[in-house]
């Protein structure tokens, strides 16, 4: 417990020193709006299969100032790697962000093996509908994996790694140099990766092996938590009465998918990340860790608040 305790202390004098005014330098791409919290601030890499919750995780990460956000990296999973990473760049120019690099992961396993296509692929392609224009920017000439690794190395502390699809690409750069892992502050993903009973670990056992494998620290939210945050109808109304341009490109994409079998997955984890006292986690202060339960309510009004941020107001 002490450990946690600590990592939160320095986390918290980090971001005082960095203020959240969004004024210091936002990141390594060509400039344009932010993105995230300075330069200053810790890291954080996004590794993303581009469901429409990673979708909607891409849309808030702009809004937040807690992180540095280094890059996205897409792998094969609900989305294609390459249409994932195609769609990523879309969401990111619609919110005037072009700082953000994006890089396309593996369309493999870690074995090497083609990952089947899910049922809801062309959903998940098909942005749930949403129609963008294409991005001026072009996803990374660096592979995701080797992204991932320049990024550990050339991040000045450990990096948060927010990992909400298979877990490929953190593998295959571990796999490459297991040293990488000291230059990991904790890796959040959605799902049991012990029991691999949820999609994420079912669609690549072999990397989630091979992260556990590495010694990384592991923060796992399981249903028992989101299943407590449907994305139904009455959410969806909340969320199209949004004015920022992150909420009404969510209320567009989520129109007709909100039956309420959906829930708030990748966003809670998110959310997580950055109001943990939101969570609970058991136990609270292992090497890995599941969370286990959330106040509803409060996730759900911060998510909105992310999404409502007015372009004026991103950091």
């Amino acid at each position: 417990m002490l450990l946690r305790v600590i990592e939160a202390l320095v986390l918290a004098v980090t971001l005082m020193s960095c203020g959240g005014s969004g004024e210091a330098d936002q990141g390594s791409g060509d400039g344009g709006s932010g993105g995230s919290g300075g330069a200053s601030a810790p890291w954080l890499l996004c590794d993303v299969d581009m469901g429409l919750d990673d979708a909607r995780v891409v849309l808030a990460l702009p809004m937040q100032d807690m992180f540095h956000v280094a890059g996205i990296v897409t792998v094969e999973g609900s989305a294609g790697a390459v249409t994932g990473a195609d769609n990523a760049l879309r969401l990111l120019a619609a919110l005037g962000v072009d700082s953000i690099p994006v890089a396309v992961g593996s369309e493999r396993t870690f074995d090497g093996q083609p990952t089947p296509a899910p049922g809801w692929r062309a959903m998940a392609e098909g942005l749930g509908g949403l129609s963008l224009e294409p991005s001026s920017r072009s996803p990374e000439p660096t592979a995701g994996a080797d992204f991932i690794a320049a990024t550990l190395r050339e991040s000045p502390e450990p990096v948060y790694v927010l990992a909400i699809g298979p877990l490929t690409n953190l593998a295959l750069a571990l796999d490459a140099d297991p040293s990488l892992v000291e230059k990991i502050h904790s890796v959040s993903v959605l799902g049991d990766f012990v029991a691999c009973e949820d999609y994420n670990c079912e669609t690549d056992p072999a990397a989630a092996v091979a992260v556990r494998a590495s010694a990384a620290s592991l923060d796992m939210l399981v249903p028992s938590a989101t299943n407590k945050v449907p994305f139904d109808a009455a959410f969806l109304a909340r969320v199209q009465g949004l004015t920022g341009r992150a909420g009404q490109l969510v209320a567009q994409m989520m129109a007709q998918h909100s039956n309420g079998y959906m829930k708030l997955w990748d966003d809670s984890v998110l959310e997580a990340m950055l109001e943990p006292s939101l969570f609970t986690f058991d136990p609270p202060d292992a090497h890995e860790r599941q969370g286990v339960d959330l106040q509803a309510d409060a996730v759900e009004q911060a998510l909105l608040d992310l999404w409502d941020t007015p372009a004026s107001m991103m950091p």
